[in-house]
Parts: structure tokens; C-alpha cells; sequence
């Protein structure tokens, strides 16, 4: 509990001097980094809704924070446009999702910006090691954001169940989905896979789709979430904003309208 006590005093602390930021602040960074990061839609295989946003920008050792700043500001952006966007999904380095000292400055920088943490998903990478160990990642948790995980051991899908209902998501293994729909046996591994989060009642996605085929697959076998060139394109923020504001026109329901009698 000491380091919790530590991050509050210390986000307390920056807040004074920083203040909150509004939607048209404008952080200091460079027009040439806002315009290098990129987003890629996550699809419900069950509604066709955008699940959640990928942002396809790495963090850098040390702690980084830009991917996160650059991100929320055209979230925002987008709200404030007339677009509910959904979640943000970021991919963490294993360091980071180890470290609370690391992941301390997207804590400032999402509690400067006054983002709702309920709207952020944060994953690890298979290298981070058992869930437990993800001190970064659980303290993101702690704050109210999701976290997202790619290990099927039962202590894992314990730890990830214990944090709630909708507050974790599992990731499917990349060699368990290659060539899944073609390859003999590929269904009975992802059936297995797919059963297991089912069972401790945690949404799955599968990255790196390649084909409508593998997409359709995935869906009947029960996937909850897909991403990848089959999916949704990559897009800068204009484009992710124009996109949003298409799928929402798409899932709108439509109200007839009865034709006078004759």
C-alpha cells in the first residue's frame, strides 16, 4: 500500500502545478507526432459495433506517455464532435506492464486530461509474465481501466476474474490463430481456448485477421472481438473519426414510417 499512497500524493502534487486540461488544450508536442499516430478499429463479432480503438503507436522505454496524450486528446476530439467513441486499447511493454513506477505517468496524464479510466484498456504482452506479477498492469486496474492479457494458465484467468465483471479481456495466441480455418485441428485449439475464458466469463479477441474467411470462422466458433486487415483498415485520427460516425449511422435503428392509406 506504501507505492498507492506514494502515486496519489504524487498525481495530487503535479495536478496543482499543471491544473486540468481542457479538450482544446494543446499539449507540447510536435504537429508531426500528432500526425504519426494511428488507430485501428476492434470489432464485435456479435453486434458488428466498434468495440474498441487500437492505438498503433508504441510506448518507448522509461516510462513514456505520448502514445496515451496523443491519444486522449483525439478522443476528446471526437466526443466533443458529436462521436461516442468506444474504448481506447493500448499495447503496454512488458516493462511497463511490470513496473507501477512506469505506468505512474499515464496515471497523471489520464487524471490531468479528467479521461474517464472506464473508456482505456491496457494490454501486456505474453512476455510480462503471470498476471499476478503485472504490478504496472493491476495498479491500471486498480484505477478503474481495463486490462487485457494473453495467458490462458488457470491462476491467470483467476486473477483476471477476480477483478470484476467487464474489467479484463484475454487475448488469443498468435500461433493458435494462423491459418486457424484452414489448418486441421486449428478449430478444436481455439474451441479449447475459447471455452476456458468462457468459463471464467472473459471476453476474447483475436488480432491479426487476415481474411473474411478466418474472420467468419472465428465468429461462429464464439470470438468475441477481431482486429486485423480483414477487420478495419488503419487510419490516422481524421480518418478513425469519419469511420466512427459511418458505424454509427450503420447500427442506428431505423424507424418506419407508415404509409397514408390509399
Amino acid at each position: 500500500m506504501g507505492w498507492l499512497l506514494k502515486l496519489w500524493g504524487w498525481i495530487a502534487r503535479r495536478r496543482v502545478v499543471a491544473g486540468p486540461v481542457t479538450q482544446d488544450a494543446v499539449p507540447p508536442v510536435g504537429e508531426a507526432a500528432v500526425a504519426d499516430i494511428r488507430f485501428r478499429a476492434q470489432i464485435c463479432c456479435h453486434t458488428g459495433a466498434v468495440a474498441s480503438v487500437h492505438v498503433a503507436a508504441p510506448f518507448l522505454p522509461g516510462g513514456d506517455d505520448t502514445p496515451l496524450r496523443l491519444a486522449l486528446r483525439h478522443w476528446l476530439r471526437w466526443r466533443k464532435d458529436g462521436i461516442e467513441p468506444p474504448p481506447l486499447a493500448f499495447d503496454l511493454p512488458a516493462a511497463m506492464a511490470q513496473s507501477p513506477d512506469l505506468v505512474m505517468p499515464l496515471l497523471w496524464e489520464i487524471d490531468r486530461q479528467e479521461f474517464p479510466t472506464d473508456r482505456l484498456i491496457f494490454a501486456a504482452p505474453l512476455d510480462a509474465g503471470p498476471v499476478e506479477d503485472q504490478w504496472g498492469l493491476l495498479l491500471l486496474a486498480r484505477f478503474g481501466c481495463v486490462i487485457e492479457a494473453a495467458r490462458f494458465d488457470v491462476s491467470d484467468l483467476g486473477a483476471l476474474r477476480q477483478l470484476g465483471p467487464g474489467m479484463a479481456r484475454l487475448r488469443l495466441p498468435h500461433h493458435a490463430l494462423r491459418d486457424c480455418h484452414t489448418r486441421p485441428g486449428g478449430g478444436r485449439m481455439l474451441l479449447s481456448l475459447l471455452a476456458m475464458a468462457q468459463r471464467f466469463g472473459l471476453p476474447t479477441l483475436a488480432c491479426d485477421v487476415a481474411s473474411r474467411d478466418q474472420h467468419g470462422f472465428l465468429a461462429q466458433l464464439g470470438c468475441d472481438i477481431v482486429q486485423g486487415e480483414a477487420v478495419a483498415p488503419v487510419l490516422d485520427a481524421s480518418g478513425m473519426a469519419q469511420f466512427l460516425h459511418a458505424m454509427t449511422e450503420v447500427q442506428r435503428p431505423r424507424i418506419g414510417i407508415k404509409r397514408p392509406a390509399a
